[in-house]
C-alpha cells in the first residue's frame, strides 16, 4: 500500500482489562490470555473498569456487551477517546444474545470478538496492536469525497472486511472508511456468517484464501443462507491468482480485485 507506515509501539508492556459481570466468561477469557501469554486483568464490574484504567497503563479494553451496561461503559470510553483522554483500543466481546457487531461499533467500540470464542480469534486481535501499531495515509478522490463527505455516517455504505490476516484486513478497512464509508473487520468465515445474520452489509470485501474455509467456499455458503440477493451483500473477492477469477465468479461472488490492491482499482469496485 502506497503511504502505509509501521510504527513499532514497544516502549511499554502490552496489557489488557477485561470489564464484565459474569465470572464465568471472565475466567474463559484469562485462560486463552493464558494461552497466548499476555498479560491480563479483569474486574467484576463495569464500574471498575474506568477507575482501573486510570490507576494503570492498558493498551486493551475488552467489554462484555451481553447487557446493556457494557454498551453504556463503551460509549464512555469512546466519549472520554473523543475529548483526547488517553484510552485504550476498546474491544466488544460479543454474545449470541447479546448487542450486534454494528450497534458496538457505532458505540464506539475499536472492533470485536464474536463467538465462538478461542484463544486463536484473541490472539488475532490481540496481536495487530501488540506487535505494532499501524497508522495509513492515503490520498483519495476529490469527486468521491463529494458523493461521501466527512466522517462515514449512518447512511453511507456499510461494508465487511474478512482476509487472512488481521492486520491487512484493518490496513484496507481504514481506507475504505477514509473513502467516506463505514467499514468493519471480520476475523474468519464463522465471524462473517454470525454478523450477517445480525446487521446488514452492503458489500463484503472478502479474501479467497482465509483459514478454515476458502472465499469461494464461504460465498456458497452465503448463497444457500441467504438466496435472495438483496438479503445479502455484493461480494468483492481479493485473489492472488488471477486465474481464479472464474471459480469465484461461479461461487456466487460479484467483483474480483487481484492482488496487490490498487487503491483506485478499491475505490471503482466500492463505485459500483
Amino acid at each position: 500500500w502506497k503511504g502505509c507506515a509501521l510504527e513499532m509501539a514497544s516502549d511499554h508492556p502490552f496489557r489488557v482489562l477485561y470489564g464484565g459481570e459474569s465470572p464465568e466468561n471472565a475466567a474463559t477469557m484469562a485462560g486463552f490470555f493464558d494461552e497466548i501469554d499476555l498479560p491480563f486483568k479483569a474486574v467484576d464490574s463495569f464500574s471498575q473498569v474506568q477507575p482501573t484504567l486510570e490507576e494503570g497503563t492498558y493498551q486493551v479494553v475488552l467489554v462484555d456487551v451481553s447487557t446493556e451496561k457494557g454498551l453504556d461503559t463503551i460509549r464512555a470510553l469512546a466519549k472520554a477517546k473523543a475529548k483526547d483522554v488517553p484510552q485504550p483500543r476498546i474491544v466488544a466481546v460479543l454474545s449470541q444474545n447479546g448487542y450486534t457487531s454494528a450497534e458496538c461499533v457505532d458505540a464506539g467500540a475499536d472492533t470485536f470478538l464474536a463467538p465462538p470464542l478461542s484463544a486463536e480469534s484473541v490472539k488475532s486481535v490481540m496481536g495487530a496492536w501488540s506487535a505494532a501499531e499501524f497508522s495509513l495515509s492515503l490520498e483519495c478522490c476529490n469527486d468521491f469525497h463529494q458523493n461521501y463527505p466527512g466522517n462515514p455516517g449512518s447512511s453511507s455504505p456499510r461494508v465487511l472486511c474478512c482476509g487472512r490476516e488481521i492486520e491487512s484486513s484493518m490496513l484496507v478497512c481504514e481506507s475504505i472508511q477514509r473513502l467516506g464509508m463505514l467499514c468493519h473487520v471480520a476475523h474468519d468465515a464463522a465471524e462473517v456468517l454470525f454478523t450477517l445474520h445480525n446487521q446488514p452489509y452492503d458489500v463484503l470485501l472478502l479474501d479467497t484464501v482465509l483459514v478454515g474455509m476458502s472465499g469461494p467456499e464461504l460465498a456458497r455458503q452465503m448463497v444457500r443462507e441467504f438466496p435472495e440477493q438483496e438479503n445479502r451483500p455484493h461480494i468483492v473477492a481479493v485473489t492472488p491468482d488471477p486465474f481464479s477469477q472464474k471459480e469465484c465468479l461461479e461461487a456466487g461472488m460479484d467483483l474480483y480485485l487481484t492482488m496487490p490492491i490498487v487503491l483506485g482499482h478499491l475505490e471503482e469496485a466500492m463505485r459500483q
